[in-house]
């Protein structure tokens, strides 16, 4: 039988879990428009600069919601929740 304070954390972590899936699928839409941005752009400097930092930011915020999601999980399996 679960306490309140186990299905408080176990509700946290489903939240926690959904909002960083939630933010990665965003920061990879980031990186598709700046990819798109470089592509289509290919005749403008200023527009292929700024589809390249859309691309290094969105590949930047990838990286670290994917670290982020791999500590969440390992803490949910180290405390058993």
């Amino acid at each position: 039988m679960q306490t309140n304070l186990q299905s408080l954390i176990i509700q946290t972590g489903s939240l926690i879990d959904s909002a960083i899936m939630l933010l990665m699928l965003a920061s990879f839409l980031v990186l598709l428009w700046g990819l798109a941005k470089f592509i289509f752009n290919s005749g403008d400097e200023k527009k292929i600069e700024d589809g390249k930092r859309l691309m290094f930011w969105g590949v930047i915020a990838l990286f670290v919601l994917a670290s982020l999601a791999g500590i969440v999980s390992f803490l949910k399996f180290t405390f058993g929740v």
